[in-house]
């Protein structure tokens, strides 16, 4: 007697080849039952690549335009900072000098010119005396196809 599949069988000479030929038989149809392929399928991916482009789409253009008003502001502390710099500089030499705006570049008589990528300036120029002192100074700038002012307050 052979129990296969819960069914109680009765094999004419009981042997224990029958009964573990049958069973083996069994196991080889139950690993087959267990080896399902485990994945995602190829609609799967495409669906889910789909909704992140789509998500992108939609975020991307935020990203780059917070990018932009960042650098912008970086650009006008760093101004202002070269400003403070020129001062310091025209008072450590005790010479007076020019500072001068022309499109995106500014010009010292003391330093490097500083170059700027979003910021553009007509002609313009901010005397500094040889005590490092200036007076409060309005500059006119250019930013996204936008005239500005900018208000440079002496130290």
């Amino acid at each position: 007697m052979c129990v296969i599949n819960n069914v109680i069988r009765q094999v004419d000479k009981p042997s224990r080849n029958a009964c573990f030929n049958l069973t083996r038989t069994q196991m080889l149809l139950s690993k087959e039952k267990k080896h399902r392929v485990v994945g995602f399928s190829l609609i799967e991916l495409l669906v889910v690549l789909s909704i992140m482009g789509l998500t992108m789409s939609f975020v991307a253009p935020n990203v780059f335009s917070l990018k932009t008003r960042f650098d912008i502001q970086a650009e006008k502390k760093h101004l202002r900072l070269y400003i403070q710099e020129q001062s310091y500089k025209s008072y450590f030499h005790e010479s007076p000098q020019v500072i001068n705006f022309v499109g995106n570049q500014v010009i010292s008589e003391l330093s490097a010119p500083l170059t700027f990528e979003y910021l553009a300036f007509p002609q313009q120029s901010l005397t500094v005396t040889k005590y490092g002192k200036f007076d409060d100074f309005t500059l006119a700038y250019a930013q996204s196809e936008q005239w500005l002012e900018l208000t440079i307050v002496a130290p």
